[in-house]
């Protein structure tokens, strides 16, 4: 797809598209879809409807332009690995299930062009309060039993006001202050040992193996507490200056998987517990040794013994 905006006196945008999408849209449903994918993405950021519906107009061509290059490739992948190609009959099932591919796409190029655009993202916080943007974690298990853990943590280190490009907005300045917490970096704590369910103390290790913050190693050191480890990610003489940061972190950890009788179980806390400000969305990937394969699994959100 070749996708962007031509501006016309008088016209709205007119946007290209592969070939075969051209099939499926309108300039009017993209213009359309363009505005209710953002609205998503706000709404997912906590933005007030009201607030987002004042800044679209401003922001809608640093959008579109930001999306060509992402969405043609989505379009034309799309297109290479199913019949969106061959254009389909309007009213049946095959339409109906390709237009909705085209959508999933859109949207997904939407989310990663407000998190990826310096110009965009800066609209996503209704505050400039700190927060965890994303918290993606990958869990690789052993045949020993040891798990290696990586953790990719995306930040926003704000400093507690309401955002000034939502000027004096009644709204924002109900909100008040926010949580202006991060100082030198990122701060993660590991438990080492904790009561199972048979109400007996067990121990666990942790080894850390590395930590970049935007893909060049930090500064850190840590501490040991009564009951784990505490990491500090940063220089402990220089404070972070406000803006997005990406952590990575990589450790080892052994005597997470319990041996049962039957099977093996592994209850693992994704994110940790005591965070003092919001994660706007949280992953995790379970990889298990060649030649095993999950008999059941389960997953909680919620306050800690709720």
């Amino acid at each position: 797809m070749n996708f962007f905006a031509r501006a016309q006196k008088g016209k709205q945008p007119s946007y290209f598209f592969t070939k075969a999408s051209e099939n499926y849209f309108t300039d009017a449903e993209i213009d359309s879809l363009l505005h209710d994918l953002s609205l998503i993405v706000f709404e997912e950021n906590q933005v007030p409807a009201r607030l987002f519906e004042k800044k679209y107009p401003v922001l809608k061509r640093e959008l579109v332009q930001s999306l060509q290059k992402e969405v043609t490739a989505s379009f034309k992948s799309i297109e290479a690995r199913s019949l969106a190609k061959q254009a389909a009959t309007k009213g049946m099932p095959a339409y109906d299930s390709i237009k909705l591919i085209y959508k999933d796409a859109l949207l997904e190029k939407t989310r990663k062009a407000y998190t990826n655009t310096p110009g965009l993202r800066r609209y996503l916080s209704f505050s400039m309060s700190d927060r965890i943007v994303s918290f993606n974690s990958t869990v690789r298990v052993d045949t020993n039993g040891k798990l290696l853990v990586t953790e990719i943590i995306t930040i926003f280190n704000g400093d507690g006001r309401p955002n000034p490009l939502y000027g004096n907005d009644p709204e924002l300045q109900a909100a008040g202050s926010g949580n202006n917490e991060i100082k030198r970096g990122i701060v993660r704590t590991f438990p080492l040992s904790y009561v199972n369910r048979q109400k007996l103390f067990q121990n666990t290790s942790f080894r850390l193996k590395g930590i970049t913050r935007d893909g060049q190693k930090e500064e850190y050191h840590t501490e040991k507490t009564a009951y784990g480890m505490v990491l500090y990610a940063g220089n402990e003489y220089a404070f972070l200056p406000n803006g997005y940061y990406k952590y990575t972190i990589t450790y080892e950890t052994d005597h997470q998987l319990k041996l049962l009788k039957d099977f093996d179980e592994l209850y693992w806390n994704a994110t940790g517990n005591g965070w003092s400000f919001r994660i706007d969305s949280a992953k995790c990937t379970i990889i298990l040794p060649k030649g095993a394969s999950p008999l059941s699994n389960r997953c909680y959100t919620g306050p800690q013994g709720v």
